[in-house]
């Protein structure tokens, strides 16, 4: 355990990889000669034992899971480092309880200064942001914090001069990331209310089951459908929507806009992909910007690989991050090296036939529903797909309990080698107002050899 109060500030000497490990080494003579091997060190907030102490440094070995869940993948040689030993039973607990398991890694929106008002905002996810409460603790990078506001995607805490000039934080830039930890009293409480609001959910589908068929229409009532066309099938829609979308194979290069309240400007990522859907091959590559440039991700199934050119590291991604945010945009892993198929993982039904109208030509309206033992994030997907051209309109994303998470939209429709292809899209979560993420498609191909050389971790390492 730990207390958020930093005892050194240290320079991270050396990043070298081992076998399936990372070795740190960082400069902090004072602690190496107060440590021996195996103690627990909170490096950033994250919690490492120490493989040895040498020469003024303190070595830790760390695993693919801690570089991929943690932000210490971003960590490069030169950059500080905020240090605390384990408290010890009998010390007096002067910040909060920091287990050092870090919840999530966020980014730095903004380190607003106004005076002597040092102000820092970070954007998180929704779950995260859900286990803090203002006036509560928060532990940034390893900083104990008291929490000033909270929203939906994200939250702010308030920088004394004392936390800046003794922590990294006064450091912190905006796309800096930083890890997160919740207090542990939040997650508690977080978990007992989400189990009170299962039950609750439970009995108000008893009391739907036991109202009449007419009183549940009206309190569900919907714009209403046509019919399905005879002799067309759901499965039939998807497989056009799916060999329009994506062909046999395709490449492209595209330009990506993440919006959030949090962030001072637009954050833009620039990326190029290649997609083999006979084979579910698939690979992605930064471009930009110039700290991001040569991340990239290659999913050869059942395995699905990240880069990190800071530390020269592959690492594997698990399936339980495949819903997590994708270089903190609102698209997840899952969508952009599409690691589960929206036509194989999924059985398909008609909802019927949207008549055209507010700009919106007539659509087909299907559901897809996941298999169930497919690998898939989402409890189902409803599409809306143009009926004259099967070119898709819009996605929309809901979890097992049914509630709607986010809203894809497209846009922009140009005629790519006989194909109607939009060239814009729109993703808006449910949950987290303001935010927004557009693809802008620069550079479209489809249906040309890609060499097998690309779907490779050699090539991950290439940077071409």
């Amino acid at each position: 355990m730990f207390t958020g109060i930093i005892e050194a500030v240290a320079e991270l000497a050396e990043l070298s990889p081992r076998g399936d490990v990372v070795r740190l080494a960082v400069a902090a003579p004072a602690l190496a000669r107060a440590v021996g091997r195996g103690d627990s060190v909170a490096v950033n907030g994250a919690c490492l034992s120490v493989a040895e102490p040498h020469a003024g440094q303190l070595l830790f070995d760390a695993v693919p899971e801690t570089l991929q869940r943690t932000a210490l993948g971003a960590l490069r040689p030169g950059d500080r480092v905020n240090l605390e030993r384990a408290v010890r039973a009998d010390a007096r607990l002067d910040g909060h309880i920091v287990q050092g398991h870090v919840d999530e890694a966020g980014r730095v929106a903004e380190l607003r200064r106004s005076g002597d008002d040092v102000r820092l905002f970070v954007e998180s996810s929704a779950g995260f942001a859900e286990l803090l409460a203002p006036k509560g603790g928060v532990a940034v990078d390893g900083v104990s914090l008291t929490v000033v506001g909270v929203r939906d995607d994200g939250f702010d805490v308030a920088l004394i001069p004392h936390t800046l000039g003794g922590t990294t934080l006064g450091a912190l830039r905006s796309g800096d990331r930083v890890n997160l930890e919740a207090d542990i009293i939040g997650k508690y409480v977080k978990r007992q209310l989400d189990r009170i609001a299962g039950a609750a959910r439970a009995l108000l589908c008893c009391i739907c089951l036991a109202l009449p068929a007419t009183a549940v229409a009206a309190a569900d009532a919907a714009p209403a459908l046509e019919p399905p066309p005879p002799g067309l099938s759901a499965r039939a829609v998807a497989e056009r929507v799916e060999k329009l979308f994506r062909g046999e194979n395709s490449y492209f290069q595209a330009t990506m806009t993440i919006r959030s309240p949090l962030l001072p400007a637009p954050r833009i990522v620039g990326f190029r992909a290649w997609d083999d859907r006979s084979s579910g091959r698939s690979f992605v590559r930064i471009t930009a910007p110039p700290k991001d440039r040569g991340v990239a991700f290659l999913n050869v199934p059942p395995n699905l690989w990240n880069y990190i050119p800071r530390v020269e590291r592959t690492l594997r991604i698990p399936p339980s991050m495949m819903l997590q945010s994708w270089m903190g945009s609102d698209f997840t892993n899952d969508d952009l090296v599409r690691e589960s198929s929206q036509l194989d993982d999924y059985e398909h039904h008609w909802l019927g036939v949207a008549p055209a109208g507010a700009g919106l030509p007539r659509a087909y309206v299907i559901e897809y529903r996941p298999h169930e033992a497919a690998p898939v994030v989402w409890g189902r997907i409803a599409a809306w797909i143009d009926a004259e051209r099967f070119a898709p309109l819009r996605q929309e994303f809901y979890d097992e309990a049914g509630a709607l998470l986010r809203v894809m939209r497209f846009s922009d429709f140009r005629r790519t080698r006989g194909r109607l292809y939009p060239h814009a899209w729109s993703l808006i979560p449910e949950n987290r107002p303001g935010h927004e993420t557009a693809i802008q498609i620069e550079e479209i191909r489809f249906d040309e050899p890609i060499p097998d050389s690309i779907f490779t971790r050699r090539n991950l390492r290439e940077g071409g």
